[in-house]
């Protein structure tokens, strides 16, 4: 039990030597990522709930997933177009406001049509910004140091992060009225 301490405390003070030694960009960018994933892995478990709950049917719910991920796939190419014409600062802020911008369409929607466009928003911004990211990470990250700032920005987004956010959502939905449209449009406005 005592190794298993140490070996965590080791583990946790050369992550932290690693994070505090690179580029100021890297670190940002881990921020940043990190806080879109805990924020949209907050909405993800309502996000069905909410569509249906604004009148659409099963399949209507599967049309807009489809749609927003279809919009995603074709826009790949454009966006890292972008990125190597434009810079990746700039297409990366891009991709951020329009996640903004799909978020404020999810809590302004009245209906389910309207949450075609912001899903599509949603797809298009982080596309764009998840394709600024790792050319961010290319950048800034040197080549033998390239899968260990990944794997601690993966650790933090996909694990820790990702294990707090289902929570942090149910508190908030509760607190606004329970699973129904009025307790989860809340949410993409604090998000």
């Amino acid at each position: 039990m005592i190794q298993a301490g140490e070996a965590m405390i080791g583990a946790i003070s050369r992550g932290l030597g690693f994070f505090t030694k690179q580029d100021r960009d890297w670190k940002v960018t881990v921020v940043r990522t990190n806080s879109a994933m805990f924020f949209y892995r907050i909405v993800l478990p309502y996000l069905s709930i909410y569509v249906m709950a604004l009148g659409a049917t099963g399949t209507q719910l599967g049309i807009v997933n489809t749609v927003g991920m279809a919009i995603a796939g074709i826009s790949g190419p454009l966006s890292g177009w972008l990125i190597d014409k434009t810079g990746v600062k700039k297409i990366y802020l891009i991709g951020i406001v329009i996640l903004a911008v799909s978020y404020l369409v999810y809590g302004l929607a009245q209906s389910w049509p309207i949450i075609i466009v912001a899903m599509v928003a949603y797809w298009l911004g982080n596309n764009t910004s998840v394709h600024s990211c790792g050319v961010i990470c290319a950048n800034c990250l040197k080549s033998d140091e390239r899968a260990t700032g990944m794997s601690i920005c993966e650790t933090f987004g996909m694990g820790l992060l990702g294990l707090a956010a289902p929570m942090v959502g149910a508190w908030l939905v509760t607190a606004f009225g329970g699973v129904n449209v009025e307790g989860i449009r809340p949410l993409f406005f604090v998000v």
